[in-house]
C-alpha cells in the first residue's frame, strides 16, 4: 500500500494521485509520520490512525486515539520513533 499523506490529513494513492480521504487532521507546523502501519498526526495534542493493508478507491482508516493538551499553550512538535517508543520534542 503506497499512499501520500499531507499535513492537512489528505490521503492520496501514490500510483495515480487519486484522493482517498480528505481533511482527517490538520497540522500547521509538523508533518505526519508513519510507522508500522500507523499514521501519527502530532500537534496541539494528536491523533493516530491504523492504515489498511489494501487501498481501493477509498481508504478505511481505523481511528486509534486522540490526545488533548493541558492548558491553552500551543504545542509545536517533531515526532520520531525508535523501537517501541515515540519521542516527542517541541516547544510549549
Amino acid at each position: 500500500m503506497d499512499v501520500i499523506i499531507t499535513p492537512n490529513g489528505d490521503f492520496f494513492r501514490a500510483s495515480d494521485g487519486k484522493l482517498l480521504a480528505k481533511d482527517t487532521s490538520f497540522l500547521e507546523y509538523a508533518s505526519p509520520i508513519i510507522n508500522d502501519g500507523i499514521v501519527y498526526f502530532i500537534q496541539n495534542g494528536g491523533k493516530a490512525f491504523k492504515l489498511p493493508a489494501e487501498v481501493g478507491d477509498t481508504i478505511a482508516l481505523e481511528f486509534l486515539w486522540k490526545l488533548f493538551p493541558k492548558g491553552s499553550l500551543l504545542r509545536f512538535v517533531s515526532l520520531s520513533r525508535r523501537a517501541d517508543l515515540c519521542y516527542y520534542t517541541g516547544r510549549t
